[in-house]
């Protein structure tokens, strides 16, 4: 629940979130271009980062988040295009390394950030 609570909180008016399953989560900016997602995607990464945890022994422990970032038009033109252009970006960024942003891009090089 802190996790979902901290994505709402780095979200912008208009912008949305859902959980997709497990542990994904998927975030709307709504007529928002690349620039604007790799700005607000991190802010939530730090963000994260930040929370503290601690488990039921009293141990302290932290969290971190992979992302993919997908736009449209340049990443498809539907729903299911860009949501798994989008996810195929978010497994490369957890390949690479986790705690990570990985953008798709329109011609399938792939920018790394983070």
């Amino acid at each position: 629940m802190a996790i979902s609570d901290t994505i709402r909180n780095c979200l912008r008016a208009g912008d949305f979130s859902a959980r997709l399953g497990g542990e994904e989560f998927v975030v709307c900016l709504p007529d928002e271009g690349c620039e604007t997602g790799l700005t607000v995607v991190e802010r939530l990464r730090e963000a994260v980062a930040r929370m503290p945890f601690v488990d039921n022994d009293g141990n302290a422990f932290s969290v971190t988040i992979s992302a993919g970032v997908a736009v449209y038009p340049e990443n498809g033109r539907s729903q299911s295009e860009i949501l798994q252009r989008g996810d195929e970006a978010l497994y490369l960024a957890k390949s690479n390394g986790r705690n990570r942003i990985q953008l798709a891009c329109a011609n399938d090089i792939w920018r790394k950030v983070g």
